[in-house]
């Protein structure tokens, strides 16, 4: 189960490299939490503008012949369910973040490292305390944004690992209909070579 084994930063770069650069050492479902990353990644090389107040996390999976796109779909269940505990309506937008309304509040980003056997690596970001975004202006929300609630990070945090040691303790095909049903994509209508299709599913 995640979260035997828990390592905290008051602020790192990444808490996704720190992983990769000490996966030698440490050991199987690690988790590390930074307050602050100075530079957090999202999907291909994106910024991930990473503020005080929320919550940064990467787990570790040693030796697992899932699938990429598999962690993502356990992640993103587990986020919409934690986000649904404390009464929110969030969606997923495909492939990797959470959206409340138009506005981002989560994202995922997986990372393998490949020697003499497959490792993985969760990260996850999750807005939790911060109502200022600057420069993202109106394209990202939180938690306290959203309720008018302040959290705190470390139940949060514990709330997010017990729902996600909940989510693999299932199969698959249960967390994989959730992340359809909760799709923002799904039904959608996207416009290429001129014309019009529907987003009807999503593998």
């Amino acid at each position: 189960m995640i979260g035997d084994n828990i390592i905290t930063f008051e602020k790192i770069t990444s808490t996704n490299d720190f992983v990769k650069e000490n996966i030698s050492n440490l050991q199987n479902e690690t988790i590390v939490v930074s307050g602050v990353q100075t530079k957090g990644r999202g999907r291909s090389n994106h910024t991930w503008h990473s503020d005080e107040g929320n919550l940064y996390v990467s787990i570790l999976l040693k030796d697992t012949d899932i699938e990429p796109f598999e962690h993502v779909i356990n992640a993103s269940v587990s986020l919409i369910r934690l986000l649904e505990k404390y009464n929110l309506e969030p969606v997923i937008k495909y492939p990797n973040d959470i959206l409340i309304g138009h506005q981002k509040i989560a994202g995922i980003l997986i990372e393998r490292v490949i020697s003499n056997q497959i490792d993985c690596v969760v990260g996850i970001g999750l807005n939790v305390n911060q109502v200022q975004f600057n420069m993202l202006g109106d394209k990202a929300t939180s938690m306290k944004k959203r309720s008018g609630n302040r959290y705190d990070l470390d139940i949060v945090l514990s709330d997010l690992i017990k729902i996600y040691n909940e989510v693999l303790r299932k199969d698959l095909n249960s967390a994989f209909t959730d992340y359809k049903r909760l799709s923002y994509v799904i039904g959608k209508y996207v416009d290429f070579n001129h014309n019009r299709y529907i987003i009807k599913d999503v593998e």
